[in-house]
């Protein structure tokens, strides 16, 4: 059996994460010669939290893939960039509210668009973590993200807005609609498997193109030769956290409190100067990241939102920690080294 390991978590409607799929089995074959066929998005239950897996292998080759090509041309990464922005300009007028879906046919439009970019901004999310790529062309990668992440959540905001106007009495269900089904509703017809639709507010799982229960879920994967890798366990006496520093920050050595923030709908709950604890980061985080002494992440890497963002606010920031929302519970006294890239605790609540 071959293990999927978890790699991402998202807060998205089942619309963002069916263009997250499709743009990595379908669009980034057209534009790399490759895809990612195993990734799994598992909404577990009641919630809006989606956690993201891949099988690391075919993630790894995709990661060489793409070096590959910047190592055998000398021009790939300028006609990528090229086609980030031809991509990326369809999108622009939808997110900068300059021009607003009135239609299903907008709406699909949109999402179109959004699929065609998906391989190119991808790109540009992994290359700044690929250490034998030059740094020059690194850089410029962490350019890209930096001018248009402020919109990354956008795309889903503006689909969420159309869909709660156009199908009001079904906008409970906005996060467990494929688009054609928001496309059906948004025109005031009615998918035959509503009853299906409803089911997926107890969680959905979206396998190779695929919608499953998630009752199903472990069945499906197992004919499919698949297995969910289990999460590191966590030993209570570890007193030390290893990550990748994005910014060092005025002050590279800051101590103070964790303040763990599992979930957007916890936000309020953050002082000023603590230290933000999270999976990730996305355009909403802002306001709590600008009140953080540090940031800490489990996911991530130099092209994150986070990373970005720390480096703007010139903040202490340590992404890819792993296990960092585990390990470390509110209330614990910390050091983050941005130096060295590690987490220590000092004091446990």
């Amino acid at each position: 059996m071959i293990e999927l390991s978890k790699v991402y978590t998202r807060e998205y409607s089942l619309n963002a994460f069916w263009c997250w799929d499709e743009g990595e089995r379908i669009e980034l074959n057209a534009f790399l010669g490759t895809h990612l066929q195993n990734v799994l998005f598992w909404r577990e239950g009641k919630t809006n939290k989606v956690s993201v897996w891949y099988e690391l292998e075919e993630y790894k080759q995709w990661e060489k893939t793409i070096e590959q090509h910047i190592r055998n041309d000398s021009n790939w990464f300028e006609e990528a960039a090229k086609k980030f922005w031809e991509t990326w300009n369809p999108i622009l007028p939808f997110v900068k509210k300059e021009r607003v879906i009135r239609t299903s046919g907008d709406m699909l439009e949109d999402y179109y668009n959004w699929r065609r970019f998906w391989p190119h901004m991808s790109v540009m999310m992994i290359v700044p973590d690929i250490s034998t790529i030059p740094e020059k062309i690194r850089s410029e990668a962490i350019r890209l993200r930096e001018e248009t992440q402020d919109y990354s959540d956008v795309g889903d905001e503006v689909y969420i807005e159309w869909f709660q106007q156009a199908a009001p009495k079904y906008a409970h269900l906005v996060n467990v609609v494929t688009p054609e089904e928001g496309a059906q509703l948004g025109e005031g017809k009615i998918p035959s498997r509503l009853h299906q639709i409803e089911e997926r507010l107890n969680g959905w799982a979206l396998w190779r193109g695929k919608l499953y229960s998630t009752s199903q879920l472990v069945d499906v994967l197992r004919q499919d030769g698949f297995v969910l890798g289990k999460e590191e366990k966590i030993n209570a006496t570890h007193h030390r956290l290893r990550g990748v520093t994005a910014c060092k920050g005025k002050e590279s050595i800051v101590q103070g409190p964790v303040r763990l923030i599992a979930r957007k709908g916890h936000f309020s709950s953050f002082r000023e100067g603590e230290i933000l604890v999270t999976e990730f980061t996305s355009p909403d985080f802002v306001p709590i990241m600008k009140k953080s002494s540090a940031i800490i992440t489990e996911e991530g890497g130099l092209g994150s939102h986070a990373a970005i963002v720390s480096r703007e606010m010139n903040k202490p920031c340590i992404v890819g920690t792993a296990n960092a929302t585990r390990l470390l519970k509110n209330g614990d006294i910390v050091e983050v080294d941005a130096v060295n890239g590690t987490v220590r605790i000092l004091k446990r609540a």
